[in-house]
């Protein structure tokens, strides 16, 4: 079996080859592994000229409506680009924005989440979604105070986009009362904050319950598919190290246990990957309710396989993968970072027993 076929999309439509394809280049140019350990070290965490090409070429405004300034696509095709972030490990606002709060104010039906969604898409605006189910966050009229302990990076944010159960409220960054503050994470890419709110100002946007759970189910999916092409890049970083690395006179990829060990993760990456897709699929149908249960089997598989994935790669590039210097590191610290990011994973896994009536 070639690599190929071991870590590469079954999904060959002509328009998710080519965002795979403009991606994956971009990335590799603009965002190589010694790149990405400067940027780390920068107060902001990324490049501010990357991000606006990134917003010149459209990427946040790939799922959205042609009228709103996007490209017309859906759900399927930015799983596609999420894939190929998590597949160059990069960094910046692009997931926090596009992927997980764009979705929300897309279900809004005013005229001021209407011009937050373009101010987004075209990336002068940047938001950030507050969506922790730990927050402890009271409201009182058009004031909220409280805590949200993990909001993807806020720090950078121009806006705060706060789904409380099934009310969406908006707050600038700069507004009164609003603090943040970093939480260290085993990703020193990963910009994951803690956002404090005292008696600050919100405005709350119109939203129906059915358009709120379709966007959470879509920051699920593409937080999933992410995970989904970290694993994919860690496979095949290992399945050419493995078939150049020699002992005993012969390539240490050729020995049995060995490859019992790359199938199995080859295995664990493609049901991910198609979990994924399928339930991007789903939710471009807009039925919440199958949509929330696909994206959360989606969202755990592909967390786990993540997690599994980068381990094994670690441990079979032996002594050099423990160092600072090799990428597959990034790999594997953006999984366990990443793991927890929409919510714990066990509590995931609780609520879908007790969707699927297994309790």
């Amino acid at each position: 079996m070639t690599r190929a076929l071991l870590t590469e999309p079954l999904n060959h439509d002509d328009d998710a080859v080519e965002i795979r394809a403009v991606v994956r280049r971009f990335l590799a140019e603009r965002q190589p592994g010694e790149t990405l350990r400067a940027l780390c070290r920068t107060d902001s965490g990324y490049d501010g000229n990357v991000w606006a090409e990134t917003a010149e070429m459209g990427w946040p405004a790939l799922a959205l409506p042609e009228d709103l300034g996007g490209a017309g696509y859906g759900p399927s095709e930015f799983a596609v680009l999420c894939e190929e972030l998590g597949r160059g490990v990069a960094v910046g606002p692009l997931l926090a924005s596009a992927g997980f709060a764009l979705p929300v104010l897309l279900g809004c039906e005013d005229p001021v989440a209407r011009d937050l969604v373009r101010a987004v898409a075209a990336g002068s605006r940047i938001a950030a979604l507050v969506d922790d189910p730990t927050s402890t966050l009271d409201r009182a009229a058009d004031a909220l105070t409280g805590t949200a302990s993990r909001v993807l990076d806020a720090g950078s944010a121009h806006v705060l986009v706060i789904a409380r159960g099934e009310t969406v409220l908006i707050a600038d960054t700069t507004a009164a009362g609003v603090a943040t503050t970093r939480v260290p994470s085993t990703d020193p890419s990963r910009r994951i904050f803690r956002v404090t709110f005292d008696s600050t100002p919100v405005t709350e946007l119109a939203a129906t319950p059915d358009a709120v759970a379709l966007a959470r189910a879509t920051a699920d999916i593409n937080l999933a598919a992410t995970h989904v092409g970290g694993a994919a890049q860690a496979l095949d970083m290992t399945l050419e190290y493995l078939g150049t690395r020699h002992q005993f006179g012969k390539p240490i990829g050729s020995f049995q246990a060995l490859k019992h060990r790359m199938a199995d993760a080859a295995v664990a990456v493609s049901l991910a990957r198609e979990l994924v897709h399928g339930a991007a699929a789903t939710v471009g149908r807009g039925s919440p309710a199958d949509a929330t249960l696909a994206t959360r089997t989606a969202l755990i598989a592909a967390a786990q396989a993540a997690q599994e994935v980068t381990e094994e790669a670690i441990q079979l590039h032996g002594g050099i993968g423990f160092t600072e210097e090799h990428d597959i590191g990034l790999y594997y610290r953006r999984a366990v970072a990443d793991r927890d990011l929409r919510g714990l994973l066990v509590d995931h896994r609780a609520e879908q027993v007790a969707a699927l009536g297994w309790g």
